[in-house]
């Protein structure tokens, strides 16, 4: 999905990220540690610039709606970034990533629940973020 970073909120080794989905009009707040992480990171991105990104939602399942859940559709249950697979779900139009790991028990075959805590940024154009590589 093509986004368009609206602004950076650097902290002392990491930073936040507001990237717009062209596609949709969603807004995001993404994190990222990239810099931290690998020799090979996303410091290249720029504001008002476009870039093909993938997110990480990071949270846990919960069996119903909640004030604080978002419904989402599983796409895809076996899609590799790097080395990690993921579950690439639906929530309304917008594409996110969940790593398969933490879909153990999950019936993906419905609409799922799931409370976002984080949003981190785990792809820009062909750069993957080190964690994505090294496990």
């Amino acid at each position: 999905m093509m986004y368009k970073v609206i602004k950076f909120h650097q902290s002392m080794a990491t930073r936040f990220i507001d990237l717009l989905n062209l596609k949709t009009g969603t807004q995001d707040h993404v994190f990222d540690d990239s810099s931290l992480k690998g020799k090979i990171d996303f410091d290249f991105m720029q504001e008002g610039k476009d870039y093909d990104c993938k997110i990480e939602l990071y949270g846990n399942f919960t069996k119903q709606e909640t004030d604080h859940s978002v419904r989402m559709f599983p796409v895809e249950t076996d899609v590799y970034v790097g080395r990690l697979k993921y579950l690439k779900v639906l929530i309304g139009q917008d594409i996110y990533y969940i790593p398969k790991s933490d879909t153990i028990g999950i019936d993906l075959d419905q609409p799922l629940y799931y409370h976002i805590s984080r949003k981190d940024l785990i792809q820009v154009n062909q750069v993957i973020h080190a964690d994505c590589i090294n496990n």
